[in-house]
């Protein structure tokens, strides 16, 4: 048995249970049970408030669990859902009900048992540590007196969709994210369930960061003092982010009408030089263009920062 769930990551479960109540007015203080939460009414006489009384229910669940294969692919599963319910309400009524599933996070790590190809898989492993995630959330709201549903949103997030790291030499790496989201959100009429408006909008997202760094003991001569050496140090860094967006709305089944279309690029190199503790400085150069098609505005931007510390 052991041998056959081994790959098994241990399942975790829990289990909440809420109840909040608001009774303003009370003439007397209510019994001990009322106020522990044992009971959820009481015969306390209520003198006139203008607040209203209120009171909601809660039940929400979580399970997570995973695998791991060949002690190298690491998958990490988990289900939440949870329910709220307004009991007494002052207008309508509403049942909320949230459920996360599948919510998917896998990782690959260098295998420890992997016939014939262990080797070879190892090395590409170590140079690129990819890893991707996804989750997908549904979110509806119900009308507790009509029974029909009034809101509907269902979101997928492929966060990342691929990340990489590389290492290419000691002193220089790359990193590389690529994420994509979706979010579709319907309107019903709570008087006959039928659809009134439907919006559907995703984002995209790209992100490399690239960094080196060396450093080199130098001496510089300097005259009545003779030679004084240092450690110089040198760190570049290259950030590069290019983001979309774009929503689209349609009403009572009609076609689809635009109200967001957007693409940002950023270029940001940063240089840091540190040639003792007392001298420092650097340069950042942002490089950034943004762009709306649905305005058919473009904003360009550019920044150039040079910095100095000199500790006395």
């Amino acid at each position: 048995m052991r041998f056959l769930t081994s790959w098994i990551v241990p399942v975790s479960y829990s289990y909440n249970e809420s109840y909040k109540s608001s009774l303003p007015g009370m003439a007397t203080r209510p019994e001990w049970k009322y106020r522990f939460g044992l009971r959820r009414t009481t015969d306390v006489p209520i003198l006139s408030d203008v607040r209203p009384q209120s009171a909601t229910e809660g039940k929400s669940y979580n399970l997570t669990s995973g695998f791991t294969l060949f002690g190298g692919l690491v998958t990490t599963v988990n289900y939440k859902r949870s329910l709220g319910r307004d009991l007494i309400k002052r207008g309508p009524r509403y049942e909320n009900i949230s459920t996360s599933w599948p919510d998917l996070s896998i990782r690959i790590k260098k295998f420890t048992t992997l016939p014939l190809i262990k080797g070879m898989v190892n090395k590409f492993i170590d140079v690129f540590s990819p890893r991707t995630g996804f989750t997908r959330r549904t979110k509806e709201t119900k009308d507790v007196v009509a029974g029909f549903t009034t809101l509907k949103v269902t979101t997928k997030n492929y966060s990342p969709l691929l990340s990489v790291n590389f290492k290419l030499f000691r002193a220089l790496s790359l990193s590389s994210t690529y994420s994509y989201n979706e979010n579709n959100r319907a309107n019903y009429n709570p008087t006959n369930g039928e659809i009134q408006s439907l919006t559907i909008s995703t984002s995209k997202s790209l992100a490399i960061t690239s960094q080196y760094s060396f450093s080199s003991p130098q001496g510089i001569s300097i005259p009545l003092l003779g030679k004084v050496k240092f450690r110089s140090t040198v760190d570049i860094k290259l950030n590069v982010k290019i983001n979309s967006s774009k929503t689209e709305t349609s009403s009572y089944g009609g076609s689809f009408r635009p109200s967001v279309d957007k693409s940002d690029f950023s270029l940001i190199p940063i240089i840091s030089y540190t040639f003792s503790q007392q001298i420092k400085g650097g340069l950042t150069v942002r490089w950034q263009d943004s762009k709306d098609n649905y305005r058919n505005r473009k904003n360009h931007t550019r920044e150039v920062q040079l910095w100095t510390e000199i500790r006395f």
